[in-house]
C-alpha cells in the first residue's frame, strides 16, 4: 500500500515538472519572439529612407492595366511587371508617381510570369528607385504576419491595402489575403509591390478568389542578378549613403578645432550623445550645413554625459565642428539613427479608429498619419503611456492642408480630446516636435454619441 502510493505522488510530481516545463517553453518561446521583434524594428530603424515608395507605377497596355515598380541598373531606367499584364500589346507606357506617361518597350521576360520593360532616355525618374533587401526576407517572415499591398491609381495616387501573410513559401512565393472584407483583392492588382516592415517584400502575380499570390522579392532579385550580370549586384543595391551608426573622438586644447562629416536625410532625426572620457575638455559643439551656415550649436564639457537629437532639413553633407575653449583633454561622442522620414511620413502610415499609431520624434522632425472620417462622426484620440518625453505640436489638416485643430503636447502626460470631422474624407494628423525628443504613442477610436443629446 505504502509502495503503490509512493510511486503514485511520484509519478503526479513528475507529471507536475513536464507541465512547469512545458509552461515555461512557451514562456520563453514568446519572450524570444517579442525580443526578436523590437530587434527588428531596431534594424529597420538605422536603415536609411526606402526610395521605392515612389518606384510603385501603373503598367497601361493597348489590351491591360496593371501594376509594377521601377528598378535602375547602371543607368539604365527599367519596369518590372507580371508578363500576362503586357501579354502581345503594341502599346506600352507607364504611369509614375509625378503623373506623367513614358512610354515603354519589352526587354525581357524570365521563365516565370514576370517581364522586364525598358523605358527609354528616362534615367531621371528611375534616380531613386531602390530594390534594398537590407533585412533577411525569410527574418521579417518569421516576426511579421502583415503588410501593406501597394498600387497606382489612375489619377497617380497610391492605392494602399493592408494584407495579411496566409501562407508562405521559404523559396519563390507568398499569399496574402485583405485583412477588411470591403478590400477585397481583384484582377487588376497584379504587378502591386508588397511591403512588410516598409521593406519590398515581392510582386503580386496573380489573384484567385480572394487570394494574392506574391513572387518573393529574394527570389526576384536573384533572377535580376543573373540576367543583369553585374558581378552578382545590381548597381541600385549599392548604398549611396553612409548608414549613421557611428562615433567620434579626438583630443581639443584651447583653440583648436575639430571637424567631421556625415550625411543626413531631410526629416530624419539623429540622436548624438557622449561616450566616457578620461579627461576634462571645454569645447564649442555645432552642426553646419554645406553652405557653412551654424543649426545646432552648444558648449560642453567632455566628462559629463550630453545627449541631444538634431534633425536634418534637407539631405546632404553635414559637418560636426568642435572648437576647444577651456582645459585640455580627450572627447567621443556617438550618433545612431533615431528615425527616419519614411517611417514618420511613409505612404504606410494609414489607420483607422480602433488603431494605435506610434514613432519617435525630435524637434524640427514631422510624422504623419491619414485617416478617413465620416461627417459628423466624432472620433476620440488619446496618449498612451511613452518612455520618453518630447514636446510636440499636435495637427489635424483636411484635404485642403488646412488646420483643423492643432494644440501642444508632452508625450509623458496624459492627452484625450476628440474631433468632429465636417464632412467625409481623408485627413491627416501632423505632429511637429519642438522641444526635446523622445517617443510617442497614441489610439484612436470611434466616440459614442449619446441618442438622448
Amino acid at each position: 500500500m505504502l509502495i503503490n502510493k509512493y510511486w503514485s505522488i511520484r509519478a503526479g510530481v513528475t507529471d507536475l515538472k513536464f507541465k512547469i516545463l512545458e509552461h515555461l517553453q512557451i514562456t520563453i518561446n514568446l519572450l524570444w519572439a517579442i525580443l526578436m521583434r523590437k530587434y527588428i524594428c531596431f534594424l529597420l530603424a538605422l536603415l536609411p529612407p526606402l526610395s521605392a515608395f515612389s518606384s510603385v507605377v501603373q503598367v497601361i497596355t493597348d489590351q491591360s492595366l496593371g501594376q509594377g515598380f521601377l528598378y535602375k541598373s547602371k543607368s539604365e531606367c527599367y519596369v518590372v511587371t507580371p508578363s500576362h499584364v503586357i501579354s502581345d500589346a503594341k502599346n506600352i507606357k507607364i504611369l509614375a508617381a509625378n503623373r506623367k506617361y513614358y512610354p515603354a518597350n519589352i526587354e525581357h521576360r524570365f521563365d516565370i510570369d514576370l517581364a522586364l520593360l525598358k523605358l527609354s532616355d528616362e534615367e531621371k525618374i528611375c534616380r531613386t528607385a531602390s530594390f534594398d533587401q537590407k533585412i533577411n526576407l525569410s527574418t521579417l517572415l518569421k516576426i511579421y504576419e502583415e503588410g501593406v499591398l501597394k498600387g497606382k491609381l489612375s489619377d497617380g495616387s497610391t492605392k494602399q491595402i493592408k494584407v495579411d501573410i496566409s501562407g508562405v513559401d521559404e523559396t519563390e512565393y507568398l499569399q496574402i489575403k485583405s485583412s477588411k472584407a470591403k478590400n477585397i483583392l481583384k484582377q487588376g492588382y497584379s504587378g502591386s509591390v508588397l511591403y512588410i516592415a516598409n521593406q519590398i517584400a515581392g510582386i503580386l502575380l496573380e489573384v484567385d478568389e480572394g487570394s494574392g499570390y506574391v513572387y518573393r522579392a529574394d527570389a526576384l532579385n536573384s533572377k535580376l542578378k543573373s540576367y543583369f550580370n553585374v558581378d552578382g549586384i545590381p548597381d541600385n543595391q549599392i548604398s549611396q549613403h553612409k548608414i549613421i551608426n557611428n562615433s567620434f573622438s579626438g583630443e581639443l586644447s584651447k583653440g583648436s578645432v575639430a571637424e567631421f562629416k556625415f550625411q543626413g536625410e531631410a526629416n530624419s532625426p539623429i540622436e548624438f550623445f557622449s561616450l566616457p572620457s578620461s579627461q576634462n575638455v571645454k569645447f564649442r559643439f555645432e552642426i553646419l550645413d554645406r553652405r557653412n551656415k551654424v543649426l545646432y550649436g552648444t558648449t560642453y564639457l567632455s566628462g559629463n554625459t550630453n545627449r541631444f537629437a538634431f534633425t536634418p532639413k534637407e539631405r546632404g553633407t553635414y559637418t560636426i565642428r568642435l572648437t576647444g575653449s577651456g582645459g585640455y583633454g580627450d572627447f567621443k561622442f556617438g550618433l545612431e539613427q533615431w528615425a527616419h522620414d519614411s517611417e514618420l511620413r511613409g505612404e504606410g502610415n494609414v489607420i483607422d479608429p480602433g488603431d494605435e499609431f506610434s514613432g519617435r520624434l525630435a524637434e524640427g522632425a514631422v510624422a504623419e498619419f491619414k485617416f478617413q472620417g465620416e461627417a459628423n462622426s466624432p472620433i476620440e484620440f488619446f496618449s498612451l503611456p511613452s518612455s520618453q518625453n518630447v514636446k510636440f505640436r499636435f495637427e489635424i489638416l483636411d484635404r485642403r492642408n488646412k488646420v483643423l485643430y492643432g494644440t501642444t503636447y508632452l508625450s509623458g502626460n496624459t492627452n484625450r480630446f476628440a474631433f468632429t470631422p465636417k464632412e467625409r474624407g481623408t485627413y491627416t494628423i501632423r505632429l511637429t516636435g519642438s522641444g526635446g525628443y523622445g517617443d510617442f504613442k497614441f489610439g484612436m477610436q470611434k466616440k459614442r454619441v449619446n441618442s438622448n443629446d
